[in-house]
């Protein structure tokens, strides 16, 4: 392969070899490339380097999917011009890609592997990454298809399922065990400072805090009517047997911790848990007017007690029996609205459930008629028609499904430009600040510039652009050196089919004049024995007669001895021209040598030069 080269260059494998080496090495990577990527028609020894690389493009920019409107099919049997014309497309179909790195169809007809080495880089790293987009694609379709199929849980899914649902009885039963209750309730419902009511809340539930002094004189001041000043205070609370060095003496907070026990009074077990249910229902079940009744007589009650106990020792039973009428006062009104939530509630549920009746219905009969279908779908099944009919159920299935994530999907679409529109609604509603609408404008109008400048800058590389194509098309109507030789090369083989084909025709028109010849000088001869053969008898008859007749064929043979001559004579004629000719061609063939023997010493100095300049750039 690369000894044709060598021969279509006029190089011989001294002055080359390292140009030769190095288009050996290009060659062989790009072999590897070919087939590591896949195509390993590139394997095959007997195949031609120019097919090799032809058909390595063409299935490169086929397999990287380039949307390009080329024909890129290549045919072992195409002939040197479709194979010729099919780089042309390649050459086109690399433009379209915007391929980093420029090829020319002349380079690929010319074998030069070190500039289709980046080409073939650059296509080969296209079909690797084609080919993990579509493997990642086909990927997530299966796994939709997956999720989509009724395949079942696996054992280990079954089995963490259970174990949850196993866990929810254990989690209910420790926090109902360790749910805080309340074991005191504060008898004096007089107002607190915030420290102390959260003071007062804990001792309830069976936990000791420690207050500052501050606090505690805030508290006291605010009992007797004072400016609840202390409200904004810090507070901590602490469990009961901590150290309380940052409170001030244990004997203090002990004494004050016993006096705020002093006003708190044992609860029972109904009271701690809250309001029990059969209380509110049977709150639920009295009549309005049995509660208007026992409002008045709990009223008169309160005033009776009120009359009754402004003075005397029995003033701590009033305030006590206060006390539990304000507890039962804040009971009934807490049952009643209790009531009224439960009654509430009870409506919206029993709306609710009706709907969801309704719902169900729907879906019962929907369902009905679907084990119906099925039904029948199950008759009509035979063992020809089986698998046909369970593709049709998962087809089914999917399509169910599809709708289901459509619904959802519009709905949620609805959702959001609901909530779109109000909140642009409110955004219209609302006028913004004087400050964010002077910025909105700051930025508009710098918008605007910048939108202005933007274009005129467009304009500017537009105008560029004109001018870089321009210079462009002029450079490459400058032919380099790489394609002068191409063209030289293609010149010469012009030049041998023409001379091949000018030489045949001219044996053609020679052979046809001899022919002619020949057949004419044959006629001459029939018509001469004809006329002896038909004269010879009259001629034999009489002595003048025969002289006549022997003059006449002296004369015929005259002529063909002058007609011998004179062919004899051109025919050393073109001998002489044949022998110059020749010595004019021996000429030319020494010119040649002597251009090529140039050529290459040219070559040579052009290779050298440019190794000089690598090692000063280098140095």
């Amino acid at each position: 392969m690369f000894g044709g080269a060598e021969e279509s260059l006029h190089l011989s494998k001294d002055s080359s070899a390292e140009t030769i080496s190095e288009q050996k090495k290009s060659y062989d990577e790009i072999c590897e490339m070919l087939v590591a990527a896949g195509y390993f028609r590139a394997r095959i020894s007997t195949l031609p380097a120019f097919d090799k690389m032809l058909g390595g493009l063409a299935w490169s920019l086929t397999a990287s999917s380039a949307a390009v409107e080329v024909d890129l099919f290549y045919d072992e049997d195409m002939t040197l011009g479709q194979k010729i014309k099919l780089g042309e497309n390649v050459v086109v179909a690399l433009q379209r890609v915007r391929c980093p790195s420029q090829l020319q169809s002349h380079q690929i007809r010319g074998l030069d592997f070190q500039s289709m080495f980046p080409v073939f880089q650059w296509l080969v790293k296209q079909v690797l990454h084609t080919r993990e987009e579509r493997g990642a694609q086909i990927r997530r379709f299966s796994e939709l298809q997956f999720q989509h199929a009724d395949m079942g849980s696996t054992p280990t899914d079954d089995h963490n399922a259970q174990r949850a649902q196993d866990a929810i009885p254990l989690l209910k039963d420790l926090s109902e065990t360790f749910a805080p209750r309340r074991q005191l309730r504060r008898v004096d419902v007089g107002e607190l400072a915030p420290p102390a009511h959260v003071e007062s809340v804990i001792l309830e539930f069976g936990r000791a805090t420690a207050l500052s002094k501050a606090d505690e004189e805030a508290n006291k001041a605010k009992r007797s009517g004072g400016a609840g000043g202390a409200g904004g205070r810090r507070f901590s609370v602490k469990p009961e047997g901590d150290g309380g060095g940052n409170f001030g003496e244990i004997g203090e907070e002990d004494a004050r911790i016993a006096e705020r026990l002093k006003g708190m009074g044992a609860i029972s077990k109904d009271a701690a848990d809250g309001i029990s249910g059969s209380k509110v229902v049977d709150f639920v079940g009295m009549q309005a007017g049995e509660i208007a009744e026992a409002s008045e007589q709990y009223d008169a009650a309160v005033q009776a007690v009120s009359g009754d106990g402004t003075a005397g020792p029995g003033k701590a039973e009033e305030r006590a029996h206060k006390r539990e009428v304000a507890g039962l006062t804040r009971q009934l009104e807490a049952a009643k609205a209790a009531a009224g939530i439960e009654k509430e509630n009870a409506i919206s549920a029993a709306e609710e459930s009706a709907i969801l009746q309704a719902a169900l219905n729907k879906k019962k009969d929907a369902n009905d008629r679907i084990l119906d279908e099925i039904q029948k779908l199950s008759e009509l099944e035979t063992p020809e028609n089986k698998q046909d009919l369970q593709a049709l159920l998962k087809l089914v299935k999917l399509n169910e499904a599809l709708r289901a994530q459509e619904a959802a999907f519009k709905a949620n679409c609805r959702r959001q430009l609901t909530e779109l529109t109000e909140m642009l609604e409110r955004l219209k509603e609302r006028p913004l600040p004087e400050d964010e609408m002077d910025r909105l404008l700051r930025v508009e109008e710098l918008y605007e510039s910048e939108l202005a400048r933007l274009k005129k800058l467009r304009s500017l590389v537009a105008v560029k652009s004109q001018e870089v194509q321009l210079l462009r098309r002029k450079i490459d109507e400058v032919p380099t050196r790489t394609e002068l030789v191409q063209y030289e090369r293609r010149f010469v083989e012009l030049y041998e089919q023409v001379s091949a084909r000018l030489e045949e025709t001219r044996r053609y028109y020679t052979l046809y004049n001899t022919l002619a010849d020949t057949k004419k000088f044959l006629v001459k001869e029939i018509s001469v024995l004809d006329s002896v053969y038909d004269n010879y008898p009259k001629a034999a008859m009489h002595d003048a007669n025969k002289e006549k007749f022997v003059q006449s064929v002296e004369q015929i043979c005259n002529g063909v001895a002058d007609n011998v001559q004179k062919y004899q004579g051109k025919l050393e004629d073109l001998k002489g021209k044949k022998d110059g000719l020749t010595d004019q061609l021996n000429k030319l063939n020494d010119k040649q040598r002597s251009y090529f023997k140039a050529v290459k010493e040219f070559q040579d100095e052009c290779t050298r030069n440019e190794q000089l300049l690598a090692k000063m750039q280098g140095a």
